[in-house]
Formats: C-alpha cells, sequence, structure tokens
C-alpha cells in the first residue's frame, strides 16, 4: 500500500486477527486502511501521538479515536508499507504482556527442560515483568536460567533501576530504543 504524506488513513487495531486481516487502498477514493497487531491501540494511543511503523520509515499522527478499534491518522511521510512491519508508539506505554503463550511454553517446554544457561526476554517494561518470567520457569523446574532483560522502550527505560534489582543481565535494544526516545539520547541511556 503507497501511502502518501497528508493523506488520511484509518489504522484497524487487529490484535490477534491481525494475520487473518488485509489492508487497502481504494484505486477510486483512496480511502486506505491498514492494519496493527495491538490490540489495544485504540485506548493506549491519544491524538497528537505518533505512529511509527517499519523502523520508523512511515509515521502517521493520531488524529481521532474513531472506536475500540480504529482511530484516523494522518500519513506525515510518504511511503510504501509492507507485510508484517514493525511498529513503536513513542510515549506510550503499551498494554502487552511480557510473554505470550507460545513464549511460555518456550519457557517451560523447551528452555527449563532444557536447562538453558540464558533466556533473552524483549520488550521488558516492569520488575514485574521479570519476576513473571522467573516464577514460569522456576514453576518448570528452571530455576538455574538465568534472564536477560531487553530494554526496547521508554518504559522499559523509565523502569530500569526496578527491572536491574530482579534481572541476571540487560541488554540495550539501540534501534527500537531510537525510535521511543530522541536517537543522540541513546547511547547515554545504554551506558
Amino acid at each position: 500500500i503507497e501511502l502518501e504524506a497528508g493523506q488520511d488513513v484509518i489504522v484497524y487495531a487487529a490484535g490477534e486477527e491481525y494475520d487473518k486481516w488485509q489492508g487497502y487502498k481504494d484505486a477510486v477514493t483512496g480511502e486506505t486502511k491498514i492494519g496493527l497487531s495491538y490490540g489495544k491501540l485504540c485506548q493506549s494511543v491519544k491524538p497528537g501521538n505518533i505512529i511509527l511503523i517499519a523502523d520508523g520509515a512511515i509515521s502517521i499522527e493520531v488524529q481521532k479515536i474513531l472506536g475500540e478499534k480504529e482511530l484516523l491518522g494522518k500519513v506525515i511521510n510518504s511511503h510504501k508499507l509492507g507485510q508484517r512491519k514493525n511498529c513503536n508508539l513513542p510515549g506510550v506505554k503499551v498494554d502487552i504482556p511480557v510473554l505470550t503463550e507460545k513464549d511460555i511454553d518456550d519457557l517451560q517446554n523447551f528452555a527449563a527442560k532444557h536447562q538453558m544457561d540464558f533466556v533473552a526476554a524483549s520488550f521488558v517494561q516492569s520488575k514485574a515483568d521479570v519476576l513473571f518470567i522467573r516464577k514460569v520457569l522456576d514453576g518448570a523446574g528452571g530455576h538455574n536460567v538465568k534472564i536477560i532483560s531487553k530494554i526496547e522502550n521508554a518504559e522499559g527505560l523509565r523502569n530500569f533501576d526496578e527491572i536491574l534489582e530482579v534481572t541476571d543481565g540487560i541488554m540495550v535494544a539501540r534501534g527500537d530504543l531510537g525510535m521511543e526516545i530522541p536517537v543522540e539520547k541513546v547511547p547515554l541511556a545504554q551506558k
């Protein structure tokens, strides 16, 4: 889908049905609808927030929340949108669990079962996230499996000290963090 600077776009929070949902751009009217996998998008953002897609190649400013699953945005820069691109919401606390059901299964039936040395947890935002991962591992006999917490967004950075109290190691994902905070502040945040 070709997105053009200044055009309106409807963003659909597809959630679990993301892999079955398909966006479109009407050739006659230009009406454009795209989908994002974050199901709580419309509850998390507000007008004025920026949605960054494809490592920031596409920027959309939230104009209006239309409903529980849809919002109206304005495209800031022209770019072609492909399938399954990542999304960042700078300054927005995202309400997603640190572990999916598949992650839990992987921790229990692979990492703990095979006594892995380390696991890396993406998008850790709080101490509670690390404690939940620890509980899942311990419950499956993975008491000795160490947890590396990846700091990838502003919320994780804000809660860095409390995360550090309970994790075994830290990894800073500079690329993702650079979407969340000014890029010139990333080296200092990493240090």
